[in-house]
């Protein structure tokens, strides 16, 4: 298989010098300085239920032995497709989706 950098695809696009990343829902918005948009699952909260995985647009959620983690450069908070993060709304344990 080979693989390809993302400016070949037109997935990257520069701006004032600054480089942003087009995820499957559009671009990537940066906040706070440099650091992306991205949810993280707060591991001692998690029942591992699987809910998040499957309703996440951007298939950024993964099992990674025992946990589910999410993967920041893929994780666009939905923007752009849904009004608020689902892998927080589909949780059954409220605020163990949070902001990274």
């Amino acid at each position: 298989m080979i693989l390809a950098p993302p400016d070949a695809f037109g997935l990257v696009s520069e701006a004032e010098g600054k480089k942003e990343f087009f995820g499957l829902l559009g671009p990537r918005k940066q906040r706070n300085g440099d650091r992306k948009m991205a949810y993280k699952i707060i591991a001692s909260q998690c029942t591992v239920c699987g809910a998040c995985e499957f309703e996440c647009p951007n298939a950024a959620i993964k099992m990674k032995g025992d946990m589910y983690i999410i993967d920041a450069k893929k994780c666009t908070e939905c923007e752009g497709a849904f009004d608020k993060p689902q892998c927080a709304e589909v949780c059954p344990v409220p605020k163990t989706c949070v902001p990274a």
